[in-house]
């Protein structure tokens, strides 16, 4: 399983070390680079001083003076390299070096570059054309004396020093990189998991909460911007989930209540029935008991098909429908007091919905409006496709109030607790189930001692 601790540590050290290597490799090759740079220009000046000094006696070429400069040429110990040829490559001059001359061939004039000195040494060379300074005697006639041709001036010095200078440079932050690795790798993972302790004291809370005490906030002292919208979407969610744990226990409290009073009917016209077995008794208690039954069968298949919803709509074919027409088919299905109803039904009014469900939204709406009218009043209903497609029906509602509208979607509500006409009280929360299932919203209002519901479709 993925930690976010380890994939923060490993990703912070990652950057952390990728960071350094690349900065430690800038500062080495600047480094090197300048210092290349400014042995490469003291190598010049040497070969500038060394061409300066050259002479040229009748054709012999040597120096003006046993100058210092010619001291590094000279010691036993990793002595510098010159050496001069004429333009036909014949070697003219040399210092005393051990070995062959390694650099004739190295490179052309005003280059420099690496080189193996003729003892195994890794230095740079530097090549230059110089005129050699004629020495010749001045009472020779000047026309009589050629010009003294010009020269190939190889200079060359061992790059030992830079070598150790750079190696110890590439140690150091070798090692200081390998410093910064351990250092992170101890305070990385400390760093983290002090970041993420809001998010472990939330889990915690989160773990330690009951089912009774959902209503209970998390609460984080001194919580994070990043942690505060997780906390709050938290607590939103316990206290939705607490409200559907307090609808759901008054539903089982509801439903235990209805269940029982026609259990409780049918069990006491039995035991009559036993107790006095006379056949109008015997008679009366069975009339009795099976109107329980009708009751009792009534509320079963509303919590059936109340349990039922969710189920309809993972397994029901979503289609295009006239919403006229399946408001037409749920009222002539139902044959119930269609000599009351008023239609005002908007023709060409399209939806994309589950038939199954909405049909059956409609059709508990109807019964509603039936169930619960006088008997003999007018129920309009009216189909509109402007500004929004909607379906409303209207009947009379004597005696609701408006503080009645929050509990009419309430499962087994109704205005009267009398449930001899064997209604339970399933069909508006039937309707709501529905209604959140397909998206659409109903609502409902009061005018003039009339009950409007309306739905409307997104």
């Amino acid at each position: 399983m993925r930690s976010i601790r380890r994939t923060l540590s490993w990703s912070l050290s990652s950057v952390i070390v990728l960071t350094c290597l690349c900065a430690f490799l800038f500062v080495f090759f600047f480094v090197r680079t300048r210092l290349l740079q400014q042995f490469d220009v003291a190598l010049r000046s040497t070969a500038e001083s060394i061409g300066a000094l050259l002479q040229s006696d009748r054709g012999q070429l040597g120096f003006d003076a046993d100058d210092e400069l010619l001291a590094e040429f000279r010691r036993s110990v990793r002595p510098c390299v010159y050496e001069i040829y004429s333009k036909q490559g014949q070697l003219l001059l040399r210092s005393d070096v051990v070995g062959t001359s390694p650099l004739l061939d190295s490179l052309s004039p005003e280059q420099v570059k690496d080189v193996s000195l003729g003892d195994g040494r890794p230095g740079r060379v530097i090549c230059l054309w110089v005129v050699p300074r004629d020495e010749s005697d001045e009472d020779e006639e000047q026309a009589a004396r050629p010009p003294v041709p010009p020269v190939l001036l190889y200079v060359a010095r061992d790059t030992i020093d830079l070598d150790r200078t750079l190696a110890s440079m590439l140690v150091a932050l070798g090692i200081a990189l390998g410093s910064i690795l351990g250092i992170s790798s101890l305070i990385i993972p400390s760093l983290v998991r002090r970041g993420l302790k809001p998010l472990i004291e939330l889990s915690a809370q989160a773990g330690a909460l009951e089912v009774d005490r959902l209503s209970q906030p998390l609460e984080l002292r001194d919580a994070p911007a990043e942690v505060l919208p997780i906390v709050r979407a938290l607590n939103e969610s316990l206290a939705r989930i607490e409200k559907a744990f307090e609808r759901e226990r008054r539903f089982a409290a509801d439903a235990a209540h209805e269940l029982r009073t026609p259990l409780a009917a049918i069990r006491a016209n039995a035991e009559v029935a036993l107790r006095w077995p006379e056949p109008a008794q015997v008679r009366t208690a069975l009339t009795d008991i099976a109107a329980a039954s009708i009751r009792l069968h009534h509320l079963v298949e509303g919590l059936m098909e109340l349990a039922r919803a969710g189920s309809i709509r993972q397994s029901g074919e979503t289609l295009e429908v006239d919403l006229a027409e399946v408001v037409t088919q749920q009222i002539e299905q139902s044959k119930t007091a269609t000599e009351r109803l008023r239609l005002n039904l908007e023709k060409g009014v399209r939806l994309v919905t589950v038939p199954a469900i909405f049909g059956s939204l409609i059709r508990n709406l109807f019964q509603n409006a039936v169930t619960h009218s006088p008997e003999g009043s007018e129920i309009q209903v009216d189909v509109s496709g402007s500004p929004r497609a909607s379906f409303s029906i209207t009947n009379e509602a004597p005696g609701l109030t408006p503080d009645d509208i929050a509990h009419m979607f309430d499962p087994l509500w109704t205005k009267s607790r009398d449930r001899t006409a064997g209604h339970a009280g399933l069909g508006l929360a039937l309707v709501a189930e529905y209604a959140r299932l397909l998206g659409v919203t109903v609502s409902t209002r009061l005018s003039e001692g009339h009950l409007v519901m309306r739905v409307t479709i997104p």
